[in-house]
């Protein structure tokens, strides 16, 4: 509401107004309009302002509870995803000890193959164990391929002029254009040469 309207429209009583005497003595002095009195006008206008005031506030107050409410499901979020992570990771570190260990069992040399045939196998197989369970750690320490959006050209397209469309369009189609009428040409050539005899 304009204070305009209030002023206007307003009629009050001076012991009902805000900081006036008591309710038995407003019932005693007259009735006055607000355009004579400005002092009541000016009460109802800041009333109204401090009552429309206090409704932003409230808005206001409302939505940072739901932008409160957002940050902390966001956080939940995000902590859970980082113990997932931890404890992935944790698992990788015993997976990496463990191979650490069967590599330690294994000899630095290989034996000699002319020697004996199975402790060759034997050292091949630790050898192998241990490279399988280093690239399963591997697929597994290396964070899951999120898909790329593929890119989008509409943007560029969209910026461009129609005469710069229609060079474009031109050089894109002038080789098949060209084709068509060497094409049509021959064809011509064909059909004279058939008819002329």
């Amino acid at each position: 509401m304009c204070a305009r309207f209030l002023n206007e429209q307003l009629i009050t009583r001076p012991g009902f107004a805000p900081g006036g005497g008591d309710a038995e003595g407003a019932d005693e002095g007259p009735m006055t309009d607000a355009k004579t009195s400005p002092e009541s006008g000016a009460a109802a206008v800041g009333l109204t302002e401090r009552g429309s005031r206090t409704a932003v506030l409230k808005r206001e107050a409302a939505e940072l509870e739901r932008l409160r409410r957002d940050v902390a499901k966001q956080y939940d979020r995000l902590r859970a995803e980082l113990n997932e992570e931890r404890s992935r990771l944790e698992a990788c570190s015993a997976g990496l000890e463990r191979i650490k260990q069967e590599l330690s069992a294994v000899p630095a040399a290989p034996p000699d193959p002319g020697n004996d045939a199975a402790a060759l196998g034997s050292y091949r197989r630790a050898v192998e164990g241990a490279r399988i369970e280093l690239l399963k750690l591997e697929t597994e320490l290396t964070p899951p391929h999120r898909s790329a959006p593929a890119p989008s050209f509409l943007p560029e397209i969209a910026s461009l002029t129609l005469g710069q469309l229609t060079r474009i369009g031109f050089g894109l189609t002038w080789p098949l254009i060209a084709a068509i009428i060497l094409g049509g040409a021959g064809v011509v050539l064909v059909l004279l040469a058939l008819f002329a005899l």
